[in-house]
């Protein structure tokens, strides 16, 4: 089990203000690949991983098509966008010395769809999730 600590208020904010705000057009599309690369997923089964974006990419590639959406250059850049925003909240909340939970991943992705209005992506996201794809 990870350790927390308590966030400072100002962080709350920043956090808060961070999450509501929508894609911004402006956003870089580039992954922190130094400070993604650091984390440690701990799994239910206890088996510790690498952070591998690729995996959220890929799910997320994969609720677009299941809700019938083409996977055009927009839609592409919608996911970077929103894969970028999942590694910048958890590189926030994490230590590089810290393991994240799986399922707390899984639980910034759907945060992270809804704040900015992909219902309906989120919704496909879960059931991928609920399948065990």
């Amino acid at each position: 089990m990870k350790e927390t600590t308590p966030e400072s208020s100002a962080q709350t904010d920043r956090r808060i203000q961070d999450q509501q705000n929508p894609i911004d057009e402006n956003l870089p599309l580039e992954v922190d690949e130094l400070s993604a690369h650091a984390l440690r997923i701990e799994h239910a089964d206890g088996q510790l991983t690498t952070f591998d974006i690729d995996k959220i990419s890929d799910a997320l590639v994969q609720s677009t098509l299941a809700i019938g959406r083409e996977l055009d250059d927009e839609n592409q850049g919608v996911i970077d966008q929103l894969c970028s925003q999942v590694v910048q909240a958890l590189t926030d909340d994490v230590s590089e010395s810290e393991t994240i939970e799986a399922d707390d991943i899984d639980l910034q992705v759907e945060m992270t769809l809804m704040l900015n209005q992909q219902a309906e992506l989120a919704e496909a996201y879960l059931q991928r999730y609920a399948l065990g794809c």
